[in-house]
This record gives C-alpha cells, sequence and structure tokens, in this order.
C-alpha cells in the first residue's frame, strides 16, 4: 500500500449529496459509497492483506462481509421509503485488482436476494431499482442476476 485514503477492512466511505453538474446549469445530486476489494493481482497495491489466492472459502467470506456494508449503509442512509432510491453497482474489484468477475457477481446476488438489518424481504427491495453500470462486458452479472 502506497497511500490513499484509509478505510476500516469491512467499512466504507459514505459521502452524502455530492453534486454534479451536466450540460452548463442542469445538476444531479447523489450520495456515494466508496469501498475497496482485494488486491489479488500479485501487484500489493490493494489497502489490506488479502487471503491467500488459493483459500477460496476465505475469500468469498470475507468480500461478502465488505458487500453486506456496502448495501447496509445504502438502506441505512435512504430518505424516506426508499421510493425514490436508485442502487448503482459495479464489477468492483474485477480489473486491476484481479477479482474474480464471477465471485464478484455471485456475492453481490447473495447479499441482494438475502436478509440483512433485520429485513424480512430480501433487502433488494429497499430500492426502487438496482443498475450494474461498467465499461466492461456485464454478461456474467446479467446471468447471475436475472
Amino acid at each position: 500500500m502506497d497511500g490513499g485514503y484509509m478505510l476500516p477492512e469491512f467499512g466504507v466511505a459514505y459521502i452524502k449529496r455530492v453534486r454534479f453538474f451536466r450540460h452548463g446549469q442542469e445538476e444531479c445530486v447523489t450520495d456515494l459509497i466508496a469501498a475497496a476489494c482485494y488486491d489479488v493481482s500479485g501487484v500489493g497495491e490493494g489497502l489490506y492483506e488479502p487471503p491467500s489466492k488459493t483459500d477460496e472459502y476465505q475469500m468469498r467470506t470475507r468480500t461478502l462481509q465488505k458487500f453486506r456494508a456496502i448495501i447496509a449503509s445504502a438502506v441505512a442512509n435512504t430518505e424516506g421509503s426508499g421510493k425514490n432510491t436508485y442502487l448503482l453497482l459495479g464489477p468492483i474489484g474485477t480489473g486491476a485488482f484481479g477479482n474474480s468477475e464471477k465471485m464478484i457477481a455471485q456475492l453481490f446476488n447473495e447479499v441482494l436476494n438475502g436478509s440483512l438489518m433485520g429485513s424480512i424481504e430480501a433487502i433488494r427491495y429497499a430500492f426502487e431499482q438496482i443498475w450494474f453500470v461498467s465499461t466492461d462486458n456485464l454478461d456474467i452479472f446479467r446471468q447471475i442476476l436475472q
């Protein structure tokens, strides 16, 4: 690790009311969640010591904890009923950090379709819409998250 911001291993930075401007004066306000996946690329640029690449159980378990923190922070900071809440997720950690796209998609699927924070239904119902966005191919996410 060579600098940057520091987050607890299973924590997030939640930034409220970030203002974006488009086409001059048109603006959009959104909240942002920053989190970090493990760097399993071998380069060693990540914030945390990753589990061994051969210990799939630890990799999945610890990454799942991170994703639960991301979704829990989104739910906890939703204003009102969540009717106008859109959750935008991406293939976190699958680029330079070398995490498996399939594993990341499976773990997001597990979190979104499970109970969280005492919910009776799947936590995905806390959001009006959930979008996966990326400049890369999202086919594996489409297949797993149907």
